[in-house]
């Protein structure tokens, strides 16, 4: 299931948590990860690829951002106006009718992600992440 989000899949080691969250280590770095790992008693390491929900994937928010993302994920070019309402977790034009999970991204920078639904959009950008100044309209 997560080879399908993953670049260079191979090269790395997967972990699951007790709650199904989902992590990846480089391979070539596993062996330092576990030292740091047990000098500074981090509970989060590497970078996490999403949470299994059943037989589905929910990406995280470290996967959008991260440059391992499969290349050929589903995703959406947004431009500055409706990727600025994204990121501001407001409603935006989806320039598709497919349903699913979609990287959006703006000037090839991910940005987050949205599930397309029959008549909506969920947009899964971090509540902490979200632009709350107003933004100016010739910007």
């Amino acid at each position: 299931m997560v080879h399908a989000w993953v670049d260079q899949f191979e090269q790395f080691q997967y972990y699951q948590t007790e709650n199904n969250r989902v992590f990846a280590i480089p391979e070539a770095l596993v062996s330092q990860y576990a030292f740091v790992a047990q000098r500074l008693n981090r509970h989060a390491f590497a970078f996490e690829i999403g949470t299994i929900k059943g037989k589905d994937l929910i990406p995280s928010h470290a996967l959008a951002l991260s440059i391992h993302q499969a290349q050929q994920l589903p995703s959406l070019a947004l431009d500055k106006e409706n990727a600025l309402r994204f990121l501001k977790k407001e409603s935006f034009d989806l320039p598709t009718s497919e349903e699913g999970w979609r990287l959006i991204h703006y000037e090839g920078n991910g940005l987050g992600w949205v599930k397309a639904l029959h008549h909506r959009v969920n947009n899964y950008l971090p509540k902490d992440w979200r632009i709350r100044m107003e933004i100016p309209e010739n910007e």
